[in-house]
């Protein structure tokens, strides 16, 4: 199997399948932004610190509009080494998968398995 590569922004759903109140999306790569900017009621933040900001993630019909806790982090001081961003809304699996889903429209593609620490020892985070 081929090495993914690691310009990719990538996406994945980081809580478990089996529902619950709480899901996060978390995406990692330079484009995060413009991943998640179309989806959501209001500019991306703009922020050189990690931030949170609350705003709506807009699914098609019949999801709709989801409230979502954007936690950005920017920049290279990440867990992967790269621009970071999580998405905390309610932990519905179809919610979380149509977001999936979304993400993977507008650029990102879905993480392979272990990607996330892949990408984190190739940064130097790990060893």
């Amino acid at each position: 199997m081929p090495i993914p590569s690691v310009d990719d922004t990538i996406v994945a759903i980081a809580t478990p399948h089996l529902g619950g109140h709480r899901g996060i999306l978390r995406l990692t790569g330079e484009r995060v932004e413009r991943v998640v900017a179309p989806w959501i009621d209001q500019p991306f933040p703009e922020s050189t610190v990690p931030s949170r900001h609350e705003c709506s993630f807009h699914l098609p019909a019949p999801l709709g509009r989801v409230p979502v806790d954007i936690y950005y982090w920017p920049g290279s001081r990440t867990y992967t080494g790269q621009p970071t961003v999580e998405l905390h809304t309610i932990g519905a699996i179809p919610v979380l998968e149509a977001m999936h889903a979304a993400c993977c429209r507008t650029g990102a593609r879905a993480a392979d398995r272990g990607e996330f620490t892949m990408r984190a020892f190739l940064a130097g985070k790990l060893d």
